[in-house]
């Protein structure tokens, strides 16, 4: 039988150079930065997320109560009008009557404080709440039946809302039109 002669192994180090120990932990180095700025993108842009979602429908809340409020404006049979002393851009003061309860209602944007304030005496309130901070512009505009822009409360068939909320980014712009209730 031949035997062969067997060749001598090839001395292999054994385990890593550390040339290839470094490369690895810089590149893993590199994909943990990585991930991290966009874990923490991820994080801010669902915050800004929510507080724009929280703003928005704050804004919504705000709207849907002068609204509420805006129809119930009572109308006077005697002066054939409805019962608003004051119809202002900024701010409107109206009656509002509950069977004989009657409750005078002011709504008034304050563009110092950027603020949306309603008043309704008679309940006890003698301090305007706060109903939304950081409106950037506020508009009441009064119209009559022919949608022709009005000062009279005898012609007063419908009132514009429009609103701007500067904190979300872009700001929250809001328009709606209000009819009057209790006509007879």
């Amino acid at each position: 039988m031949l035997r062969q002669r067997s060749r001598p192994k090839a001395s292999c180090p054994a385990g890593f150079l550390l040339l290839e120990v470094v490369i690895v932990l810089v590149i893993l180095a590199v994909l943990v930065v990585l991930g991290s700025n966009m874990i923490s993108q991820g994080v801010d842009v669902a915050k800004r997320a929510n507080q724009d979602s929280a703003a928005l429908t704050q804004t919504r809340t705000a709207v849907e109560r002068i609204t509420r409020e805006l129809r119930e404006v009572s109308w006077s049979t005697a002066a054939g009008a409805y019962e608003i002393s004051v119809m202002q851009g900024s701010r409107a003061v109206f009656i509002r009557r509950l069977g004989t309860v009657a409750t005078t209602v002011t709504i008034e944007y304050l563009p110092a404080t950027q603020q949306l304030t309603p008043l309704a005496s008679g309940l006890g309130l003698t301090q305007p709440q706060i109903l939304l901070s950081e409106v950037t512009s506020f508009q009441f505009t009064y119209y009559d039946r022919d949608h022709t822009v009005t000062a009279n409360p005898a012609r007063l068939r419908m009132i514009q809302i429009a609103l701007e909320q500067g904190s979300t980014n872009p700001p929250s712009v809001f328009r709606t039109h209000v009819g009057l209730r209790n006509f007879e």
